[in-house]
């Protein structure tokens, strides 16, 4: 078996089968696994998580591994807060972050003209001059 994003070019009969991430009911159940008894807790979080994020098997494990599971009152906080870190860098090829001047703790996102503009069809977010 050989996994590749590619199709590979060979000389013989190839099968080829795309394997996508789980579907949200599958990533609840992998969450559940993955957290263990604290999940029953957190179900309902864990479900709005499964369907906001699209993550892989393997990733799901690797963010309850990270989490807290004795603390059951912010284990819902934690798993969501990890998949945003998770899921930012891949929002940075879109957008780059930007402080305005003069205004602390303002910010805005605003397309980049290779990525971000095309994905969003050009628009390019201003920020709120409060006027």
């Amino acid at each position: 078996m050989i996994a590749s994003r590619e199709p590979l070019r060979l000389h013989r009969a190839v099968e080829c089968h795309q394997v996508d991430k789980p579907a949200p009911a599958a990533q609840l159940r992998l969450w559940q696994d993955a957290l263990g008894p604290p999940a029953e807790k957190v179900e309902a979080e864990l479900g709005e998580i499964a369907q906001q994020f699209r993550l892989s098997a393997e990733t799901i494990v690797a963010i309850a591994g990270t989490v807290a599971t004795d603390d059951a009152e912010t284990l819902g906080t934690q798993v969501w807060s990890a998949c945003r870190v998770h899921s930012r860098p891949q929002l940075e090829v879109l957008a780059e972050r930007i402080v305005s001047p003069g205004r602390s703790g303002t910010t805005c996102a605003a397309g980049r003209a290779d990525a971000g503009a095309a994905a969003t069809g050009g628009a390019i977010a201003q920020p709120d001059d409060g006027v």
